[in-house]
Order: C-alpha cells, then sequence, then structure tokens
C-alpha cells in the first residue's frame, strides 16, 4: 500500500467537492482486497459508474416496496425468534444477523432462517468475511486472516452460491414462459 499525503477539508463545501472528483478513490479497503477487490464500494471510475448503473435497479421505490412490505417483516420474525424462545437477546448480534439475513435475501442467497444450524454457519462465514474487508484493523497475522477468509469464501460459494444459482437457473429453465 502507497502512502498518500493527508488532505485536510475544512468544511461540508470541501468534503463535497471531494466526493464529487472522479480522480480520488476509497482506499480504507485495500489491505482487505481478499474479499473487497472490485466491490462497488472500492471501485472507481468507469467501472464504479459502470456497476452502480448496473444495480440501482435494486433501489427502485417498487423493489423497496417488496422490501419494506414481504422482506423486513419476515426477516424480523424469523430472526427475533430463537432469541424469543431463547428469552434473551444480545442487540448487536441481531443487528448482525438482520442485516446478514436481509442482505442475504437481496443478493439471491437462499438460507433457511428458521434452521439455527443454518443461519449460525451463514452467520460465522459472514463475520469472517468481514474481518477480512477490515483487515487494515487486524492485529492478527494478516496472512493467516487471509488464508481464513479464502476457506470462508471457498465455504460459501459451496454451501450457498452454487445452490442458490443452481435453483435460480432451474426456475428459469422449468418456468412457463410469460406468454403461455
Amino acid at each position: 500500500m502507497v502512502d498518500a499525503p493527508v488532505v485536510k477539508l475544512n468544511g461540508w463545501r470541501e468534503v463535497n467537492e471531494a466526493l464529487r472528483r472522479k480522480e480520488l478513490r476509497q482506499a480504507l479497503y485495500d489491505e482487505g482486497a481478499v474479499v473487497m477487490a472490485d466491490c462497488l464500494l472500492t471501485m472507481h471510475g468507469d467501472g464504479h459508474r459502470d456497476r452502480r448503473r448496473l444495480e440501482n435497479r435494486l433501489f427502485r421505490r417498487e423493489v423497496f416496496d417488496i422490501w419494506e412490505n414481504q422482506l423486513l417483516a419476515e426477516t424480523i420474525e424469523a430472526t427475533l425468534t430463537p432469541f424469543v424462545i431463547a428469552g434473551r437477546a444480545d442487540l448487536i448480534v441481531i443487528g448482525y444477523r438482520l442485516a446478514m439475513s436481509l442482505t442475504a435475501h437481496v443478493a439471491g442467497i437462499d438460507h433457511d432462517q428458521t434452521d439455527p444450524a443454518t443461519t449460525e454457519r451463514l452467520y460465522a462465514i459472514v463475520k469472517k468475511l468481514s474481518e477480512g474487508a477490515t483487515l487494515v484493523h487486524s492485529t492478527r497475522d494478516k496472512a493467516v486472516v487471509r488464508a481464513e477468509v479464502l476457506a470462508a469464501m471457498d465455504e460459501f460459494d459451496e454451501a450457498f452460491l452454487r445452490p442458490a444459482i443452481a435453483r435460480r437457473t432451474c426456475l428459469l429453465y422449468t418456468s412457463p414462459s410469460p406468454r403461455d
């Protein structure tokens, strides 16, 4: 990682101007490239613009209506149920699991939220990926963390991503045509 000069911004106008400069980019996650490379947050220039345009489809009003009126309520209930049954909860864990489950749904990653083993497995993988994303702050041996993150990525691919892709591929080829 190359040390860049420190630039101090004084006031919201300078911050606003800096955010609009196309030559500037996010560098906080450079150390965590094992998981953050080529994600929208770390891309810049034409690649960032093109990916943002593609992902903007997720943020339309009709999509938010589905999220708000169906997905959010279902996810909150499924996430809270085990804690209600247990009679206690850690709010940080609840928040993290809610964010994880909502993100998984939006990304098309299937997981049965009512199955504690599946939820715990996905939670452990996501926590490890988060550790990789914030590698710059880690006090652990970075090579060890990277190896753990790569193993978690392989586990995610095998347990969650491939089955989700296979299910959707099957749906594409077995669903009746809209014209039928």
